[in-house]
């Protein structure tokens, strides 16, 4: 399965989230935008993405914090609390795929933020300082290497999409064929960048 594949499993998701719970946008002149898929999005599920890090047009890298006791079926992995950013491989796929979907003792999953980064241009986005100064370009709508964020947020349930004003071609083709129409949402609100879950406020972008 390539990674775009997974993350196409990903989204198929919200369409079904979307069919019944409605995707609202938050919309502004100019900056990133911010798609809303409510109704408890299950992020990807997957045996093996070994292959899924082959993917010849983007990076990925990922960051993740479960907020209760791991469970018993999840212990022996000895997955970390805290997931610092990590750039997706081969060899962290499994780790991956197990906190993808890893759930812990209070029934929640996990929060986790992945990166889409054009991947000729993506080298150092493992440092969290590279990667908050590619963020900040990237909610800015200034020229950054990342095309694509996707963040769970257990909490809410929802699966949040950050997207360009102008979607790259790769970002676009992730989302053509799921018949998600982010165009025409079901609620449109103004982004506001004071609000906890956007970029803005998790990373400090100011």
């Amino acid at each position: 399965m390539s990674l775009q594949d997974q993350f196409d499993s990903i989204f198929q998701r919200a369409q079904d989230a979307a069919r019944t719970g409605g995707v609202t946008a938050h919309l502004r002149a100019s900056g990133v935008l911010c798609y809303d898929i409510a109704g408890g999005v299950d992020l990807a599920h997957g045996d093996d993405l070994d292959d899924a890090l082959e993917a010849p047009e983007l990076a990925w890298f990922w960051e993740s914090t479960r907020s209760g006791d791991a469970t018993e079926d999840y212990e022996q992995y000895d997955l970390p609390r805290d997931r610092p950013l990590t750039a997706a491989t081969g060899k962290n796929a499994t780790a991956l795929a197990r906190e993808l979907q890893e759930i812990d003792e209070d029934g929640e999953q996990r929060y986790i933020v992945l990166f889409g980064a054009d991947l000729p241009l993506s080298a150092g986005l493992s440092d969290p300082t590279k990667l908050r100064e590619a963020l900040g370009d990237f909610v800015r709508g200034d020229e950054s290497p990342i095309q694509i964020v996707l963040s769970h947020t257990p909490d809410v349930g929802s699966l949040l999409i950050w997207l360009p004003q102008r979607p790259s071609a790769v970002a676009m083709r992730l989302l053509a064929g799921l018949k998600i129409n982010l165009r025409q949402p079901a609620v449109t609100r103004d982004y506001d960048p004071k609000d906890a879950y956007m970029l803005e406020a998790m990373y400090d972008l100011g």
